[in-house]
């Protein structure tokens, strides 16, 4: 996880200027599948590792993903990328420690 965050997260946050920016153009492919790595695992963090099998189900009922998400996560995904934005720019030591 450290080599992922050293080698593409953070080189992509610095093509992108924000989360939200990387999910358009040249950074999004990298920050969406290495990103998305550090994304579940911070949830699983906050919510258990058994929120994913929550999340599917909201899927299953929902209109959308982001109702889902939001049913789910109690945030939007916007709330979500803002937050999950400031903890990718702590220390590497701080992110690692975040890890469930």
């Amino acid at each position: 996880m450290a080599w992922t965050m050293e080698g593409t997260v953070q080189p992509s946050l610095a093509l992108c200027p924000t989360l939200m920016s990387a999910q358009e153009g040249s950074c999004h492919q990298e920050m969406g599948y290495q990103g998305g790595a550090w994304a579940a695992l911070y949830l699983m963090k906050r919510h258990g590792t058994d929120i994913w099998m929550k999340y599917y189900e909201a899927l299953g009922a929902a209109s959308s993903w982001e109702q889902a998400f939001a049913e789910t996560f109690n945030q939007s995904s916007d709330e979500f990328y803002a937050e999950f934005e400031t903890s990718l720019r702590q220390p590497l030591s701080q992110q690692l420690a975040n890890l469930p």
